[in-house]
């Protein structure tokens, strides 16, 4: 035994008498009196006054979810809950004399929870990857999965474990996708890759009955071992075998990119500016897929966690502003970091109430600008980023954007573009701002990839932040993990053509290709000494 595993993928809400009582308890440990409570929800608005606790009701359809105060906390107490729920099944092991690790699996981008805090209670993070591969470019699917893995790694800033993976098609899809052959262990490896120090399969036999009976498993309903399914699984366990010096090993990353639940909790709650989607997670996932390009490691990061480590930070779309974190960006690029921000952001506090005298809310000197007014698009509508001449970052090109524009007044921030069109046509749209001894970006608009693209690499080039690998063609994704001695940088092939990879002259390849061509689906692992 070397594992407890805590029951599995919690999820879901209570509305009982006994946890509505709980939640009022919640309220009183938090709030104190019914009049603080009253003040942070802003109850006053539409007659939502409360005088007691006991009168307050979760947010459901048989009661009141117009205050986002209220929707904010019940989400925070849910997770409160299930937290206390899964320590006392931890406390139930340790009172029996059981010492070993616990983890518990969580799940693909799942909204209902603060993983953030459950993580803080287990001694491993575990979480349950089932990518819709086959559907696009296998190296968008590649980067959507890279990123929950480095979400997942950065609760814990120590390795992981991939607890489920599908070692061909799970049922529940909307289509039954066969994984190709050779995309089962690259796939697994691109887990290790980003820090994970297992791969885990369900299921390893299919049952005969049930909601999952035609869920891929290791073993079928034929039985036996001869299938080129549980050939697959065998050559990767094989993999994982030559890879085992990489156990324990960590990820080092210079860049974060902010991405939190209560945030996104917050917003997506939120009326206007576009109730036909802020894209929030699109949004970030941007950013990362741009920069994990250009080989770099990336953590994904909350806003309790600390910046300290980083030279670039990226926030995209920080609606809500908690945990001090205007505080903490501050002291960042006051001590050299560099700063992205974009529209929307700093609008709020910690329980949703707008902040007043300008936003974002504590950075407008650092950034060295006031949001204005916020315009939201219609899907038919976009406008237009155009460089400013002789730019700092010497950009060159228009790109388009869409969805949300920030108008914005300057106050000591440069303009390095303007926008193109409407009636804020000529006002900046991306700008820059030195503060102290570092920089901050920041983003007007929901702008096209191929904008994030360019907009990276002069970021990068200028401020002298350096990628694992210096040449990535297309299709292409490298990542790596240290330990004491070594680097070992893993190059992954999500393309659908050969494609030959530069390698540093000092270091050697301990697992693929040794000639350095990679094909559809491979992995070369090279290893380069630290010092």
């Amino acid at each position: 035994m070397i594992l407890w595993h805590i029951s599995n993928e919690y999820r879901d809400e209570c509305h009982c008498p006994l946890c509505q009582e709980a939640f009022r308890n919640w309220l009183r440990n938090k709030y104190k009196d019914i009049g603080s409570l009253n003040q942070a929800w802003w109850t006053t608005f539409w007659s939502h006054t409360y005088n007691s606790f006991n009168q307050v009701e979760s947010p459901s359809s048989i009661g009141d979810h117009g205050l986002h105060g209220l929707n904010l906390d019940w989400k925070r107490f849910v997770t409160d809950q299930t937290i206390d729920f899964m320590c006392e099944e931890i406390h139930s092991l340790r009172d029996a004399g059981a010492t070993q690790p616990v983890t518990t699996n969580f799940m693909n981008d799942y909204k209902g929870l603060n993983y953030y805090n459950m993580a803080k209670h287990i001694d491993y993070v575990s979480w349950d990857s089932y990518p819709a591969w086959n559907k696009e470019e296998e190296i968008c699917t590649a980067y959507d999965t890279a990123m929950q893995h480095d979400l997942m790694r950065s609760m814990k800033q120590k390795p992981f474990l991939l607890m489920e993976s599908c070692p061909s098609s799970p049922n529940w899809q909307t289509v039954s996708k066969l994984k190709k052959p050779g995309l089962l262990q690259s796939a697994s490896l691109q887990a290790i890759a980003h820090g994970s120090d297992s791969v885990q399969y369900f299921q390893i036999r299919q049952s005969r009955g049930g909601f999952e009976k035609f869920h891929g498993a290791v073993i079928d309903h034929y039985g036996g071992s001869d299938t080129r399914v549980f050939n697959e699984v065998t050559e990767t366990g094989a993999s994982l075998i030559e890879l085992k010096q990489v156990i324990g090993s960590k990820v080092d990353s210079s860049a974060a990119i902010i991405y939190d639940m209560e945030n996104r909790w917050a917003m997506e709650d939120a009326k206007g500016p576009r109730n036909e989607g802020l894209f929030y997670h699109e949004s970030v996932l941007k950013s990362y897929q741009t920069l994990r390009k250009a080989a770099l490691n990336i953590d994904i990061i909350n806003m309790e966690q600390s910046l300290d480590s980083y030279k670039l930070v990226v926030a995209p779309m920080l609606y809500i502003f908690r945990a001090g974190i205007e505080i903490k960006l501050r002291t960042f690029v006051e001590n050299g970091g560099i700063l992205i921000m974009t529209y929307w952001s700093g609008i709020v506090n910690e329980t949703d109430l707008c902040y007043l005298e300008g936003t974002p809310h504590g950075l407008l000197d650092v950034l060295g600008l006031r949001s204005k007014e916020i315009d939201g698009l219609y899907e038919w509508e976009e406008n237009l980023l155009i460089p400013v001449t002789e730019n700092s970052l010497q950009l060159n090109t228009s790109y388009k954007c869409k969805n949300l524009c920030d108008l914005i007044q300057l106050d000591g921030a440069t303009p390095l573009m303007n926008y193109g069109k409407d009636f804020y046509q000529g006002t900046p749209a991306l700008t820059v701002n030195q503060y102290g001894k570092g920089y901050a970006y920041y983003i007007c608009a929901d702008a096209e990839e191929l904008f994030y693209h360019d907009f990276y690499a002069k970021i990068l080039a200028k401020h002298h932040i350096h990628s694992i690998l210096n040449t990535i063609p297309d299709g292409i994704e490298v990542t790596s993990r240290t330990d004491d001695e070594y680097e070992y940088i893993f190059i992954q092939n999500f393309s659908y053509r050969n494609i030959d990879i530069v390698l540093p002259k000092k270091g050697d390849i301990i697992y693929g290709n040794k000639n350095g061509n990679i094909r559809q689906y491979e992995t070369i692992v090279f290893r380069k000494k630290l010092f």
